[in-house]
């Protein structure tokens, strides 16, 4: 019986760790959505810089990175209306400034000419850019603290069920 006990009780705080775990990841994952967005508006823009690409060839041209990628970039390769379909279904879970922001840039893309769009690409650029630095420190203090309150939610459960 002890070791069934001692067996239950590991198992619980193992949970409550993995639970902890997992809430700072997803803080961390909004954070790199912000990152991510950044990066795609630069290789956007650096398109835009030497040719004059449509905006479907823009984001066909845009790569998935590996690892965390959110819904919107993974959806690119299809089009704007894929990546709008992605935002308008907030997939990613994004803050809503951002995903109006990233809603808002992709409707008006491609209705100006090249100087309008290397305009409205660099200001979200700049925009999603302060973002991330901005997001950075408190997901990274968040995601420790999601760590810690789970792993000893968990021990506090061992406590109290016993």
């Amino acid at each position: 019986m002890s070791a069934a006990l001692f067996l239950g009780s590991g198992l619980v705080i193992l949970f409550g760790a993995a639970a902890g775990r997992a809430c700072g990841e997803y803080v961390m994952n909004r954070c790199r959505t912000a990152e991510l967005a950044a990066e795609m508006l630069g290789s956007m823009l650096l398109m835009l810089e030497y040719e004059q690409p449509t905006v479907d060839e823009m984001l066909s041209r845009i790569a998935v990175p590996k690892g965390y990628a959110p819904e919107f970039i993974r959806c690119a390769a299809n089009g704007r209306q894929a990546v709008l379909d992605c935002l308008s279904d907030n997939r990613d879970d994004m803050y809503e400034p951002d995903r109006r922001r990233l809603e808002t840039l992709f409707t008006e893309l491609g209705s100006a000419d090249k100087a309008a769009e290397q305009l409205r690409l660099s200001a979200a650029l700049e925009y999603f850019r302060v973002r991330a630095k901005t997001l950075l420190p408190k997901a990274e203090s968040t995601g420790k603290l999601c760590r810690s309150l789970g792993l000893i939610g968990g021990i506090l459960l061992v406590v109290i069920l016993l």
